[in-house]
């Protein structure tokens, strides 16, 4: 019986995991401390499910894996975004906190822009004169007829970095409002802890 169950959970697993890379290095930024290794990599406004990619133009978004050295609990709002914003010849440099947003609101935003736009312009119209769509096979397994593209708060959710007693390295996205310009961040840090035990990965 377990036996049969287990390509099932397995299964279930994958759909709500992120594997992160290998090792914090295989990320372009990276720091390390006694609790713990973080690996990021500044995502901008894009991000991927691997087979489609998503634009969110009100969040910054990072991908982060967290390397624990033991188990260590660990949640999102343990994490902040620090800006470094140019300033000009009146105003000097300004920064900015940021704190995760949950990814609940990251996938409203974001379905709610999608879904803003008409319905004719979300996809190329079919090219007249075209080979006709042909039937799908009914009798074909499940796993091989097209599923249609994933919702996106089931995507948001899933890749978001998970919130757990961690033993092992887990990753995923973090996901910060921001409505300003990007062209104005002159220096970005993802920052772990708070206070005297801070940990600052340095994005650029």
């Amino acid at each position: 019986m377990l036996r049969a169950l287990f390509p099932a959970l397995l299964f279930v697993a994958c759909l709500f995991a992120v594997d992160p890379r290998p090792k914090p290095t295989d990320y372009p930024a990276h720091a390390d401390s006694t609790k713990l290794a973080i690996g990021a990599e500044y995502l901008v406004h894009s991000f991927s499910n691997g087979s489609q990619m998503y634009d969110s133009p009100q969040y910054l978004i990072v991908d982060t894996a967290v390397y624990p050295h033991g188990a260590l609990d660990v949640k999102r709002s343990q994490f902040s975004l620090r800006l470094t914003l140019q300033g000009n010849r009146k105003k000097a440099d300004e920064t900015v906190i940021l704190h995760p947003e949950a990814p609940q609101m990251v996938a409203y935003t974001i379905t709610s822009s999608i879904n803003s736009v008409p319905p004719e312009m979300r996809r190329p119209a079919p090219v007249q004169g075209g080979p006709l769509p042909q039937p799908s096979d009914q009798n074909a397994p499940l796993d091989s007829r097209s599923a249609g593209p994933e919702p996106v708060t089931d995507v948001v959710t899933r890749m978001a970095l998970p919130e757990d007693l961690m033993h092992s390295g887990q990753g995923g996205y973090l996901y910060f409002a921001f409505p300003g310009s990007t062209k104005k961040i002159k220096a970005l840090d993802l920052i772990y802890g708070e206070g005297d035990s801070t940990m600052v990965v340095k994005l650029f």
